[in-house]
Order: C-alpha cells, then structure tokens, then sequence
C-alpha cells in the first residue's frame, strides 16, 4: 500500500459532490429564475421581467428532477425542490384544466352559432322553393288562359264583334253596383267633396272621372284651398305662362290652379336638387341661428344683431324685387345683445321672447 494513497482518493470523492452539488445549485437557481416569468405579481412589481403566462407540466418536471438528484446530498434542499414542483405543477394542472374549459365552451358556441346558420339556409332554401313554385304556378296559368283565349279566337269568326281589352273592363265596371250614382251629385255637392280632399285624392279622382276632372279645372276655389293648406310658394295667383315668382301678368288670368302647379313643380325640384343657392348679406359676421315662418326668416350673428329678412314671397312688388338680390330686403333688426346671438325664432304674438344670446 502506498502511503497517503486512501487520503487523496477521499478528497477526489469531496470534491466531486461538491461540484455535483454546485452543479445542482446553479441548475435550480436557473429554474427558479425561470419561474419568475410565470409568477404575475412578480413580474408587476419588476417590469423588467414579461410575463409569459402560468408555468407549463415541463417546469415541474424540472424541479422534480432536480430534487431527485440533490436528495442523496441535501435532504432539505430536496424537499423544497419538491414544494416548488408541486406548487407549479399544481398551478399548470388549474391552467390546463381551464384551457379545456375554455375551449369546450367555444366550441359548443361554434357549434350552436352553425346550427343556426344551418337552420336559416334551410329556411332560405324553402322560402325560394315556395316562390318558384309560386312562379311555376302563375306561368302555368297564364299559358292556360293564353290557350283558352286562343282557342276562343279561331272559334270564332273573323271579323266579328270582338270586344277589346279596354272595352270589356268598361262593360265589367259598368256592372259593379254602386251606392249611390256619382252622375246624379249637383256640381255644388261634388265640388264641395273635392274641396275637403288632398292633392293625390284629388288627381286620382280627376283621372277617373271626365266630369270631375272638369270640375277640378274650373273651380279655383279648390286649388287655392289645396295650394294654402300645404303652405306652398307661391301663395298667390299666378299666370299659367310665368315661373310663379311674378304677379301673373302673363298672357293669361292668373289663377290658383297655375300656382298649384308652380308650386309643385318647385317641390319636385328639390326632392331632385336642382335649385340655386344664394347668400344673403345681412351681417357683418358669420350667422349663428337661422329660423324661417312663412316669408320671413330671421338670423342671429356674430355681431351681436338679430335681422329679420324678406323671403320672395314678401319682396316680389316695387323696385327692390326686380333689382338683382332684391329679396334679401331686410325688414328690421334687433340690437343690444352684448355677445354673439346663437338662437333665435320667430314666434306668434304672446308665445314670449323669440331669440337668445351667448350672455344668457
């Protein structure tokens, strides 16, 4: 034996547990580190560490692994390698389990949102095989009844009475019975009917009837109550051959059935937008509130002034209509506000103060 020969190989053996051992540490120090980034309260107090979310089973293979190589060299060391797996362990086994959760829910919610979808388009596909049936069924028809009327034209011979299409629906209306016959209403009575009527009864009964459509244009009475009840420009009698603005000095009498007509005419225009802006002068500064009551409008402004200014209706006589912007005549105006005036209205006698300003 040689001597000191047993010492050296004991201190090999010291020095290999302790770099195993220091091998351990740095390993469980490094998982725990790790750990760092699935701990949330952790990382909201050290923004340098993100947050990656609950830790995973691979973690806590980890530190299980770790703790069954250091427990034949420190049991305690062992044991908190193994409470530090089965925490994380335990965590990852809760997020897993509401994953699974999470997705059973979203596809019982896909599921029910496909049923439905499925459910609509067999609707859709019954509802349009109603409707081509329906179709098939009409067209069926229609050739049934073409087949019949032609049949029943080589019955019959050429060149006999055959009656039109507009004919026999004017023998079908003559049969209808009738509670009382229009024929047999005074001309007073039937323009007193069709004074209480409204512009589309009006035309639809004109187009029906030669009497009353006869009626309708020589009653001017019936036109001028039409053309005041829709509060319609122009509200005068108008010439036939003018534009509605003027007085009716036109070739023809103005009439109201002429205004009637302007005035539709201008309606029609503007559902259609064919119109002509123009802006009016009547402040210094821009215009805050506008308000309009039959031919006179009123506007606040910046330069604390309320103005009352004539619409065409009101400014069509004398010089000031036939001058180039004469409407925009102004009537009167409202001073001592002292801020800008930002509403205003044109009100009837006693309904109260009709405009405001900025100072309240």
């Amino acid at each position: 034996r040689v001597p000191g020969m047993g010492h050296d190989e004991d201190d090999d053996d010291d020095d290999a547990d302790h770099a195993r051992l220091v091998a351990l540490c740095d390993e469980f120090e490094n998982l725990c580190h790790e750990l760092r980034y699935h701990q949330k309260d952790w990382c909201h107090r050290n923004p340098s560490f993100a947050y990656a979310g609950p830790p995973s089973i691979e973690l806590a293979e980890k530190f299980e692994r770790v703790a069954r190589a250091v427990a034949d060299v420190s049991e305690d060391d062992a044991a908190m390698a193994s409470a530090m797996a089965r925490e994380v362990r335990s965590e990852a086994t809760k997020h897993a389990a509401r994953e699974a959760t999470r997705e059973a829910r979203e596809a019982e919610v896909a599921a029910r949102e496909e049923a439905r979808l499925a459910e609509l388009r067999a609707r859709e596909a019954a509802r349009f095989a109603s409707a081509r049936a329906e179709a098939t069924k009409e067209e069926d028809d229609k050739s049934r009844r073409r087949e019949a009327e032609a049949r029943e034209a080589t019955r019959c011979p050429r060149g006999s009475d055959l009656l039109s299409a507009r004919e026999r629906a004017r023998l079908a209306a003559a049969s209808v019975r009738m509670r009382f016959d229009f024929d047999a209403l005074p001309d007073e009575v039937a323009g007193a009917v069709m004074r209480v009527m409204g512009p589309h009864e009006v035309a639809a009964t004109t187009c029906a009837s030669t009497r009353f459509r006869n009626l309708a244009e020589t009653d001017d009475a019936l036109w001028e109550g039409l053309q005041r009840r829709a509060r319609r420009h122009p509200a005068w009698k108008v010439s036939p051959d003018d534009d509605g603005g003027g007085l009716g000095g036109g070739g023809s009498p103005p009439t109201w059935r002429a205004a009637f007509r302007a005035g539709t005419h201008v309606d029609a225009q503007w559902r259609r937008g064919r119109f002509r802006k123009i802006q009016h002068r009547a402040h210094s500064e821009y215009a805050q509130c506008v308000d309009m009551r039959g031919d006179v409008a009123c506007s606040g402004s910046a330069d604390h002034e309320v103005k009352l200014i004539g619409l065409p209706p009101r400014a069509r006589r004398g010089a000031i209509a036939r001058r180039p912007g004469g409407w925009q005549r102004v009537l009167g105006r409202c001073v001592g506000h002292e801020a800008a005036v930002t509403c205003c209205a044109l009100l009837r006698l006693g309904d109260g103060d009709g405009d405001g300003d900025g100072d309240g």
